[in-house]
C-alpha cells in the first residue's frame, strides 16, 4: 500500500518524544496529521501506561506555524531528539478517518437576532443588578410562554441548575427513587445522586428515543418518588400515559425540557404537563444564551413558593425585595440559582423573536 504519512516517536524512561511527522502533498487537509498523532499517542500509553509523572514531547521547527498549531491544539512541548522509531499510516484506512477528523464541521450553529449587543449594553449602563430587568422580563415571557399551568417561571444558570431546583422541590431523601429513562445526559441523574437519592434506568422506545411509558410502571416500588420525561431532541414524551401513573401512583413527574422548548404536546408546551418544566439555553440549543436554564413550576402554588427561596439561597430574599418583610433571613436550604442578568439580556433578545429563532435554528442542515 502507498505510504501517505508517518511520524517518529522515541520513549526514554517515563517520557515518549514524537520527533517528525509529515503527510504526503497529495493527501493533505484529510485529518492525517491528527490520526497519526492520535496514534502515536496510544502508542505511547501502551509503553508508558497510565504514570502521572509520564509526559509526551513534540520536536519540531519554531517556524513551522503550521505544524505548531496543530502540535498546541494536543497541549504537546517540545524538546530534541535523535533516535527514532516509524508509525505508519498506510492509504487503505484513509478513508476509515472519521468525517469529523477530516472536515471542520461546527458542533451547532447560533443565530442571533441582532439585538444581543444592544441589551448588553443597558446592563453595563444601568449596572449588574441580580434578579434585575432582563431576568424580570425573561421569566414574564417564559411564563406566558408555557401557559396558564405555570404557576411561575424562574430564571436559573443553566438546565442542569434547573433540574437541580427540581429536585429539592420533589423533597428528595436519601434512598429514594426517581425513574428516568436510560438514554439522557448526566444532568438528569446528577441532579438525583446529589439528594442522595437513587436514579432507577427504563428503556427508550426505538422510535423517539424516549422513556417507554409501557415499561414505567413494572419499574416503580415502594422508594419511587418520582418519574422524570425527558423529550429527547425535542420530540415529546407520552406525557398522558406518563401523567396517569403518576397520579395513581401520587408521584411527582419532573418534565426535562431541555431540548424541547416551544416542542408541544397534544396542544400543550413541554414542561408545562408535569409538576415541573425545566429548560436550557445552552449555546447547542435553538434558543440562547450562553448558559442559561429557567424552571417551571406547574400546579402547586405552595412549592412555586419555596421555589423562590430555593433560589436566593435559602432566604426570604424575595419576600424583602417585595416589601413583605422588613429584613429577610435564612428559612431553608437552597443555593446560588440566579443567573446573571447579561445571559438573561442575550435571552430576552431570542425571546423577542422565539419562534423565528426557532425557525431559522432548524432551518441549518
Amino acid at each position: 500500500d502507498e505510504e501517505v504519512g508517518f511520524i517518529t516517536v522515541k520513549k526514554r524512561a517515563n517520557t515518549v518524544n514524537i520527533g517528525l511527522l509529515a503527510v504526503a502533498e497529495s493527501h493533505r487537509c484529510q485529518g492525517i496529521a491528527k490520526a497519526l498523532l492520535s496514534r502515536a499517542a496510544l502508542w505511547a500509553l501502551e509503553e508508558v501506561g497510565y504514570d502521572p509523572a509520564a509526559s509526551i514531547n513534540v520536536i519540531t521547527q519554531g517556524s513551522n506555524l503550521i505544524a505548531c498549531s496543530c502540535y498546541r491544539s494536543f497541549g504537546f512541548s517540545t524538546f530534541s531528539t535523535q533516535e527514532i522509531h516509524h508509525v505508519w499510516l498506510p492509504e487503505n484506512i484513509v478513508g476509515n478517518v472519521s468525517r469529523a477528523d477530516q472536515l471542520s464541521i461546527p458542533f451547532c450553529r447560533q443565530h442571533f437576532t441582532g439585538k444581543e449587543q444592544k441589551y448588553i449594553q443597558e446592563v453595563f449602563d444601568k449596572g449588574l443588578d441580580s434578579s434585575a430587568h432582563f431576568t424580570i422580563m425573561c421569566s414574564a415571557k417564559l411564563q406566558e410562554i408555557v401557559g396558564p399551568s405555570s404557576q411561575r417561571v424562574i430564571m436559573v444558570p443553566s438546565g442542569t441548575a434547573a433540574l437541580e431546583m427540581a429536585a429539592l422541590l420533589c423533597d428528595l431523601q436519601p434512598g429514594d427513587e426517581v425513574i428516568m429513562p436510560s438514554y439522557t445526559f448526566s444532568s438528569t441523574a446528577n441532579a438525583v445522586v446529589l439528594r442522595g437519592a437513587v436514579p432507577v434506568f427504563v428503556d427508550i422506545r426505538k422510535d423517539t428515543l424516549n422513556i417507554d411509558e409501557t415499561l414505567i410502571e413494572q419499574a416503580i416500588t415502594p422508594r419511587t418518588k418520582v418519574i422524570c420525561a425527558v423529550h429527547y431532541a425535542g420530540v415529546a414524551c407520552e406525557m398522558d400515559t406518563i401523567c396517569e401513573i403518576a397520579t395513581r401512583h401520587n408521584l411527582f413527574v419532573v418534565e426535562d425540557a431541555a431540548q424541547a422548548f416551544l416542542s408541544q404536546y397534544k396542544g400543550r408546551q413541554c414542561g408545562s404537563i408535569g409538576d415541573f418544566g425545566c429548560f436550557s439555553f445552552h449555546y447547542t440549543k435553538n434558543v440562547i444564551c450562553g448558559e442559561g436554564g429557567a424552571i417551571s413550576i406547574n400546579r402547586s402554588s405552595d412549592l412555586a413558593r419555596r421555589a423562590l427561596v430555593l433560589w436566593e439561597k435559602g432566604t426570604n430574599r424575595h419576600d424583602f425585595m417585595m416589601g413583605k418583610v422588613d429584613k429577610y433571613e435564612w428559612v431553608d436550604i437552597g443555593s446560588s440559582y440566579v443567573p446573571n442578568e447579561v445571559s438573561c439580556a442575550i435571552l430576552w433578545a431570542q425571546l423577542d423573536d422565539a419562534k423565528e429563532v426557532r425557525t431559522v435554528s432548524l432551518s441549518y442542515k
